[in-house]
């Protein structure tokens, strides 16, 4: 998100936690109550009051929150908290463990009005879908539709050929296929390069569909000096900017 180009980025972690984050000296931090290290209801509660009187344009949920009883009640109460929060808040990004915690929720959608992204690979696609993996890669395009409709959120199902589909059926895939995005934390980068855009103002099917071009052409020239087998999530970081320069010099 900070390498997207947005002017300011706000990491809301578990207080316990905060020694730890001290060296990202480029963001800022809201510590946040919990319950042995990990977030609960509290820390929902806190982050709304947080998020009320800020000026936050998107919120990213999801990377490395884990999967306990305690996150799936922080979810639970953050999402159900977030509709009228904050005036300016555009769009929620949800990837990873809060895509994981919603496949075990029936209409979760039905609790949230805020536009909002998903990220899931096949994986939690088929888990949010309760489809199988398989079907769903059998049906790419039609599950992401499908799922982008019902749901009224836009779908980045991730993959080979990573498709962006929105609820009013508009979609879009990429050329891309590279399996140096298939390291761990190569998601996060992406969920947060979407959230960064839509912090300065891209509705969220063309912030999707321009943080997909850009990981994917990050990956790809990265991958041109590390390889495929070799390439990092903090690789793409340190690449990105270039790319997003080449594009828009601004």
């Amino acid at each position: 998100a900070a390498r997207s180009g947005c002017g300011l980025v706000t990491l809301a972690a578990p207080e316990t936690i905060q020694p730890l984050l001290t060296a990202l000296a480029d963001i800022t931090h809201e510590p946040l109550p919990g319950t042995g290290g990990a977030l609960d209801a509290d820390s929902a509660r806190a982050l709304l009051r947080a998020l009320a009187g800020s000026k936050a344009r998107a919120l990213l949920v999801g990377p490395g929150i884990g999967a306990s009883d305690g996150t799936r009640a922080f979810v639970q109460h953050l999402l159900a908290g977030l509709d009228g929060v904050s005036e300016g808040l555009n769009a929620a990004v949800l990837d990873a463990d809060a895509l994981n915690l919603l496949g075990g929720e029936a209409e979760w959608w039905t609790r949230l009005t805020l536009p909002r992204v998903l990220t899931p690979h096949p994986g939690e696609m088929a888990r949010l879908t309760g489809l199988t993996v398989s079907q769903v890669q059998a049906a790419r395009l039609d599950t992401a539709l499908e799922y982008a409709a019902r749901t009224g959120s836009v779908i980045v199902l991730k993959g080979a050929g990573t498709i962006v589909a929105a609820p009013d059926g508009r979609a879009r895939i990429s050329e891309a296929a590279t399996s140096a995005l298939a390291h761990a934390g190569t998601g996060d980068v992406l969920a947060g390069l979407i959230a960064g855009l839509i912090a300065q103002g891209l509705e969220p099917f063309d912030a999707a569909t321009a943080a997909v071009y850009l990981h994917a052409e990050t990956a790809r020239q990265v991958a041109e000096v590390y390889g495929d087998a070799s390439t990092l999530a903090s690789d793409l970081l340190r690449v990105l900017p270039e790319v997003r320069k080449s594009i828009t010099p601004a």
